[in-house]
C-alpha cells in the first residue's frame, strides 16, 4: 500500500520541501512509533561527469615576449586538469595574426598553421585565459578587446595593467 504524498524534511534548510514524493513501508508489519518509510519516488539520473568548461589559453603576441609567453603557455598546458577544462588554443603571431588549435597541437605550429581567427565570435570559450608578456598583453591592450566581446577572462581588469605599464597615467 502506498503512503499519501508527504513533504520531506529538506535537512540543508532545516525546513519542510514541498516537492510531492512518493513514499512506502519496509514493512507491512505494524510497528510501535513512527512507520518505517523509503523513497520510492523519481529516480535521480545516474551520476554523469560534468562536461569540461571550454579554456581557452592565449599565448604568444607582438612583443619582445613572445617566447616567454610560448613557454608559459607550455607549462600551463602541463599544469592544467584536462578533467575540468578543455583546452583550446590561440596563438598570436609576432605580427598579429591569430590562429585556433586545439590541446594536442604543439604551439609553434598553431601560431603558424592553425585556423584563422578574425573575431572572439570565432573561439566559442567558456573562459579566456591570456597568457601574453610585454606590450599588448600586460598593457590592458587584450583585456580591453576582451571586454568589448564580453568575453570573461582570468585576471584583472582593464585599468590595472594599464597603469602598471605606463606608470605616467
Amino acid at each position: 500500500a502506498r503512503a499519501p504524498t508527504t513533504p520531506l524534511l529538506d535537512i540543508a534548510r532545516g525546513r519542510p520541501s514541498w516537492a510531492n514524493y512518493s513514499l512506502r513501508r519496509l514493512s507491512s508489519r505494524t510497528v510501535k512509533g513512527p512507520r518505517l518509510m523509503v523513497f520510492d519516488g523519481p529516480r535521480a539520473p545516474p551520476m554523469s561527469t560534468p562536461t569540461p568548461a571550454r579554456l581557452l589559453l592565449v599565448f604568444g603576441g607582438r612583443s619582445s615576449e613572445h617566447e616567454i609567453s610560448v613557454r608559459s603557455a607550455r607549462e600551463l598546458l602541463q599544469a592544467i586538469d584536462t578533467d575540468r577544462f578543455a583546452v583550446e588554443l590561440l596563438g598570436i603571431s609576432r605580427t598579429g595574426v591569430m590562429r585556433r588549435g586545439v590541446s594536442g597541437d604543439p604551439l609553434a605550429e598553431v601560431i603558424e598553421r592553425g585556423e584563422l581567427v578574425r573575431s572572439w565570435d570565432d573561439v566559442p570559450a567558456d573562459i579566456v585565459f591570456p597568457l601574453l608578456h610585454g606590450p599588448y598583453g600586460e598593457d590592458g591592450t587584450i583585456q580591453g578587446s576582451l571586454e568589448l566581446g564580453n568575453v570573461p577572462y582570468v585576471g584583472s581588469g582593464v585599468a590595472a595593467p594599464a597603469v602598471c605599464m605606463d606608470t605616467v597615467i
